[in-house]
């Protein structure tokens, strides 16, 4: 572990954002960790940009020689083979994927680095940026014995890319790495099994990025299929082979329906979705045995009609308080 040059690789993969992604390269380069030699390095990917990708990262490069590099694909390919390029072209003994619209809060770097070194004997970090699902309150720092632990705790913050850090050795020993890119979840299927092999992590609760940009119908993906049936079977592998509790499973089960793929699948107030939704029966038919699925289509109903038919938009905090993501 000692021979890694940089304690953290803050792995950016980017296509077509620089204006975004300057502002997320300058937030970390500022902070007074980096001026460190062995703290962190950057590594941004692009994805066969053809923009002003490169003047921004070229700008960094100068800047900042043998700390910021820029990597690019030969021609534009899926993203998660941005993401894969991203993380195996760093050198840190601890490497983070990292949304290139995402800055850093002022400290976030200095706390990570600090966090790390604490934690040197662990496979994983977790900065999830909020606390779990219906939890008003997260520790600043957590360790995170098992798959169990890590669901409860973290619940479905794990699917952000930028949720977790993978040591190199761990991330080295694993095959096919990005084995569910087709799944979209190939950073959750990592972390389980690095974590059923024995690993350990610990996380922390501190908020340490600037939120995303929210970008109306900006969603191609179907939520049912990429949640209810991508994730959740992602998790039933290891809850039908005992490594992940049956209870934490189904409790994640309800939360991923009722905060995660119901607000966003029907998009009462069109928000979220660039594409038609379709197929719902089919891709949430893990819940069939559930009678709270039933009970569910009572909640859709009323969201339907009081928004679609009867445009109460004023009562909009109100009526997604049930399924707020918090």
């Amino acid at each position: 572990m000692s021979e890694a040059p940089f304690l953290l690789s803050i792995c950016i993969p980017t296509f077509q954002r620089p204006k975004l992604l300057e502002e997320t390269l300058e937030s970390i380069v500022k902070d007074p960790a980096f001026e460190k030699d062995d703290v962190a390095e950057i590594v941004v990917s692009d994805n066969f940009s053809c923009d002003e990708t490169s003047e921004v990262c070229r700008k960094f490069v100068s800047r900042f020689p043998g700390k910021v590099r820029q990597v690019s694909l030969p021609f534009h390919q899926d993203g998660h083979v941005n993401f894969q390029n991203a993380l195996e072209c760093s050198r840190g003994l601890f490497r983070k994927l990292h949304n290139d619209n995402c800055p850093f809060l002022p400290g976030a770097l200095s706390f990570m680095a600090e966090f790390a070194k604490r934690n040197m004997d662990k496979e994983l970090l977790f900065f999830p940026n909020h606390p779990p699902e219906g939890e008003k309150e997260f520790p600043e720092e957590i360790q995170i014995e098992d798959i169990s632990s890590l669901v409860s705790f973290l619940s479905f913050s794990i699917t952000w890319i930028g949720a977790s850090c993978i040591r190199k050795d761990a991330y080295e020993r694993l095959e096919e790495p990005f084995r569910y890119a087709h799944l979209y979840f190939p950073h959750v299927d990592y972390v389980l099994r690095t974590m059923d092999r024995g690993g350990k992590g610990a996380g922390t609760g501190k908020k340490l990025f600037s939120p995303a940009p929210l970008i109306p119908n900006k969603y191609t993906h179907n939520h049912a299929e990429v949640f209810a049936r991508n994730y959740l079977g992602i998790l039933k592998e290891y809850a039908d082979k005992g490594s992940l509790s049956r209870k934490v499973f189904e409790k994640e089960k309800r939360r991923i329906l009722f905060r995660h793929v119901i607000p966003y699948y029907f998009d009462f107030f069109r928000q979220y979705n660039a594409t038609p939704q379709t197929r719902y029966f089919y891709y949430t038919r893990m819940y069939r045995k559930n009678l709270y699925y039933y009970f569910s289509f009572l909640y859709i109903a009323f969201f339907f009609v009081a928004v679609r038919v009867l445009r109460l938009n004023k009562l909009k905090n109100c009526l997604l308080s049930p399924f707020r993501k918090k």
